[in-house]
Parts: structure tokens; C-alpha cells; sequence
């Protein structure tokens, strides 16, 4: 699938219809979290997944006030630009999201800090980083991840890395590390896997606390120095 059609189609997700219908339906609960009239879209990823050499990937988006998100009356376009451009300095448009509204967000702040140490300079939100999640449904406090982890990633997980040039991928949180080493037969145990074959492409994946945690989030906390380089190595290729 064309990469702006993906975006389209998880945004969209019809899933999302089917749970309000079917009380038994894995989605149920995460969708009916939120109010019908009120809904906050399936989240793609943000930022420019197609280049940004990391890629984030955390449980679920959670639900601040913070963050935009896109009305139901904006055009597939308005939609595209939002989720892939909405970092993007300089660029016009409802979709934007400038340094004041980034840094008030601190999931954001906390991953951008990661990206930075990995790659031995501030990183740039978007083009040096993007994010994406294993269940695309917005909640507070990851309520119904459980439920829906096993259709949203059979779903989409692996069209969305199939879209994704990165070559570290930094699972954040218990809740994606418990499904990532899971899904990808990796030892939790150890913080970081060099060389893994996934979906067509030779990654590095990292399993770091999410930003929320109570410990020590950083780098160099969860990883030895060589580990670190070699990830830099490979980021800045």
C-alpha cells in the first residue's frame, strides 16, 4: 500500500465502527473510552517515517489536550500534511506543531532527548526521528491496549515498518516490550538488538522505559558505551 494510503487507512481504521457495534470486539474498550461525538482518530505515526533514520514505537497514543489531531471535515491532504509534517519548521497550516507546543508535550520532550543522545547532536522532531505505536487508538493510561494489541499490530505493524527507513527502532515501555520481543522472538532481557531482519530490512531495536517511567530513562542507564556507538553508527549513516 502507497504510503499516504496507509496513513489514510489507519486513521480511518474500520475498526473502529465494528467495535462500537460489537461489544466483544478486541477494540471495544479502547474505543468506547472516548465519547462518539468527541473522537479522537486512529494516530498513523508522526513525522517522516519514509526518512527519519529512528523510529519510535510506544503502546499507545495517549490522550492530553495537548496534541492536534485532525477534525473529521479536513480533506485526505490536510490529513497527509498534519501527521507527516506537523513537526516541520516554517510550514504553514493547521496541522503545525511549533517549538512552544512541542516542548509542552513531554513524551515528545523525553523522546526527542533519546534521539539526541543517539545520535550525538540535538535532534530535529520529524525529519531526524518519527513516531508511530503498536495500537493506534488514542487513552489515557494505555486503557484497552491489551484488548486491541494483537488486531492493531496484525493489522498494521508491519505495513507501517514497511514504510519506515529507520534503522534503530526504540520500543518504549513494558507494555511494547512485552509485544515487540514477542512478536519478534528477542530477549527482553537484553536492551539491545543489533543486526535483526524485519520486514525486508537490517534494524537495531532498543528497549528503553517509556518516558513516564519512574527510573532512569536515558541511554546511557540502559545501555553499555559500545552499544551506544554502534547505534550512532548506524543512525547517522
Amino acid at each position: 500500500m502507497e504510503r499516504n494510503q496507509l496513513l489514510l487507512a489507519i486513521n480511518r481504521c474500520p475498526e473502529v465502527s465494528r467495535a462500537r457495534s460489537t461489544p466483544n470486539h478486541p477494540c471495544s474498550q479502547i474505543v468506547g473510552s472516548q465519547q462518539a461525538g468527541a473522537f479522537q482518530s486512529p494516530e498513523p505515526w508522526r513525522g517522516h517515517i519514509e526518512t527519519a533514520p529512528i523510529l519510535f514505537i510506544s503502546s499507545n497514543p495517549s490522550i492530553s489536550g495537548e496534541e492536534t489531531f485532525p477534525p473529521i471535515n479536513w480533506t485526505d491532504k490536510e490529513v497527509v500534511a498534519h501527521y507527516q509534517g506537523c513537526f516541520d519548521k516554517g510550514v504553514p497550516g493547521p496541522y503545525q506543531i511549533d517549538a512552544k507546543a512541542f516542548n509542552r508535550v513531554q513524551f515528545w520532550r523525553e523522546v526527542r532527548g533519546r534521539a539526541t543522545e543517539i545520535l550525538g547532536r540535538v535532534a530535529v522532531q520529524g525529519a531526524d526521528f518519527a513516531l508511530t505505536e503498536l495500537v493506534h487508538c488514542k487513552s489515557k493510561s494505555e486503557y484497552g491496549v491489551t484488548e486491541a494489541l494483537p488486531l492493531c499490530t496484525r493489522k498494521w505493524l508491519e505495513p507501517v515498518l514497511e514504510q519506515s527507513c529507520a534503522k534503530v527502532l526504540v520500543v518504549l515501555g513494558k507494555h511494547a516490550e512485552t509485544a515487540c520481543s514477542g512478536l519478534w522472538s528477542l530477549d527482553s532481557s537484553r536492551k539491545v538488538h543489533l543486526n535483526v531482519q524485519l520486514f525486508g530490512s537490517d534494524r537495531a531495536i532498543v528497549f528503553l522505559p517509556h518516558p513516564n517511567a519512574r527510573q532512569k530513562r536515558n541511554l546511557a542507564s540502559q545501555t553499555t558505551e559500545r552499544e551506544q556507538l554502534r547505534l550512532r553508527a548506524l543512525a547517522v549513516q
